[in-house]
């Protein structure tokens, strides 16, 4: 059963050695909470918006980098995409699953699907602490940066996350159709976001976070499996 979410719960469900490394797009770790807002309060900007597809999305700039703060809701040329369940309300709700293929082409002009570089630089601006390696259940490489998912989390997961930067994670589930049990998993537990850096020729890396994680985690999906996109403006 491919139920990531529950899978990483804890450490207990890695598989094999955790080897405590420092990784990039984590902070060192000195045993502290590093989910400092006042330090990037300046750079946090939630006000912007970007009209594309006949929708308009929040856009939230942290650091240096622009974000939309929203999942997309846009059916490409190129790929596939579902809403979860095929319910289109999920859509509305949470945005669209998209295989790899849709994901790259999914953002308007001037954006991109970020990459694993982009999504570290989000991890060092939001406080995570340091990186951890290991394997999962199948045997792929395991990123993780402690403390971020608290922080990139809407309010609606549980009263312990506030969103202190806009980012505004949704759990939206995923698409696993190898799955025995279904091709939908995890709506209200957990999200994915495809990101723009392959891992073989059938992999692609993912970022994702799950209920009563702190930690935002990163692996390798195969590219047929849908996930969320989270755009990011080109400087």
């Amino acid at each position: 059963m491919k139920k990531r979410f529950y899978l990483y719960m804890t450490a207990a469900a890695v598989v094999g050695a955790i080897v405590v490394i420092g990784v990039g797009g984590c902070n060192e770790d000195t045993g502290e909470n590093h989910y400092n807002v006042e330090k990037y309060l300046g750079r946090y900007d939630a006000d912007g918006t970007l009209s594309y597809g006949g929708q308009t999305y929040r856009t939230v700039k942290i650091g240096g980098q622009t974000w939309m703060a929203e999942n997309m809701n846009y059916v490409p040329k190129k790929g596939n995409s579902w809403c979860y369940d095929n319910d289109p309300s999920n859509c509305a709700k949470y945005g669209r699953l998209y295989d790899w293929t849709a994901a790259m082409a999914v953002c308007p002009g001037g954006w991109r699907l970020p990459d694993t570089a982009d999504w570290n630089t989000l991890s060092e601006k939001v406080g995570g602490t340091r990186g951890h390696l290991g394997l999962d259940y199948w045997g792929d490489t395991i990123w993780i940066c402690a403390g971020v998912g608290k922080t990139l989390k809407s309010k609606s997961w549980n009263s312990k996350y506030n969103d202190e930067f806009g980012f505004s994670a949704l759990p939206v589930g995923s698409r696993y159709p190898d799955d025995k049990e279904g091709d939908f998993h995890s709506l209200g537990s957990g999200t994915v976001w495809f990101t723009a850096t392959e891992m073989y020729d059938t992999n692609a890396q993912v970022r994702a976070t799950g209920w009563g994680s702190e930690d935002l985690r990163g692996y390798g999906d195969p590219k047929y499996y849908g996930s969320s996109v989270r755009c990011l403006k080109n400087n």
